[in-house]
């Protein structure tokens, strides 16, 4: 069985293109609050997420 890891065990992409739009993000945020977060992130064996980086982002401020 994998190890749980927590947000923090995960990082930033250093090159990610998607350039997350303030409107975006607080969309992304009020549907967290009303259904949850069911998406999965995508991480190398470093920690560093290859996608899913605004639900990482968002999670942390929505769920701690």
């Amino acid at each position: 069985m994998a190890k749980s890891k927590k947000l923090s065990d995960f990082r930033q992409q250093t090159m990610n293109a998607n350039k997350h739009t303030e409107r975006g993000m607080k969309a992304l945020e009020a549907s967290m609050n009303e259904v949850g977060y069911t998406a999965p992130m995508i991480a190398a064996a470093d920690g560093e997420i290859i996608a899913g980086s605004a639900r990482h982002e968002t999670a942390a401020n929505v769920f701690g």
